[in-house]
């Protein structure tokens, strides 16, 4: 059995003095600062929003945003991801476009590029075709949209 340590051991640690201000001049007064989260527990009111808890739009910086234009593609992709799948076999990609109308109606769709495997380049299209109607775009306009059909 070991008795002792061949290690030194470190040299116990002093407190650090804290720093006092310049004679003369007062340190400032101790501040709470209460956290957002807290704020909005207690009183119900989000620090970040403008009178009656609503966003003050563009004077705060904050602006209404984009969110559902750009997340639009997601939405889509989700769309096309709950379709019923279309049984292939081999290993191959195809990349799709598409139009959506207005509506969320299929315009059409078409192969720009693939691994020249027509069965895959025929399931992309069926992927796509099945799964219209699609979420109607957001601004109203019609939208060309780009997805990779990929079996492994």
């Amino acid at each position: 059995a070991v008795a002792a340590s061949p290690r030194p051991r470190p040299a116990p640690r002093r407190p650090e003095a804290v720093p006092q201000a310049p004679a003369g001049l007062r340190s400032p007064p101790a501040q709470t600062i209460e956290s957002p989260l807290t704020a909005y527990r207690r009183r119900g009111i989000d620090p970040f929003a403008g009178q009656g808890g609503r966003s003050s739009g563009f004077a705060d910086g904050r602006g209404g945003g984009n969110s559902d234009v750009t997340n639009y593609a997601g939405r889509v992709l989700m769309h096309l991801n709950r379709a019923p799948t279309v049984p292939v076999s081999g290993r191959g990609y195809a990349r799709v476009i598409f139009e959506i109308t207005p509506e969320g109606a299929l315009a059409w769709v078409d192969i720009i590029d693939s691994s020249n495997r027509p069965e895959i380049d025929r399931a992309a299209k069926e992927q796509v075709r099945s799964a219209a109607p699609f979420p109607r775009p957001p601004d109203g306009k019609a939208k060309k949209l780009v997805f990779v059909y990929q079996i492994d």
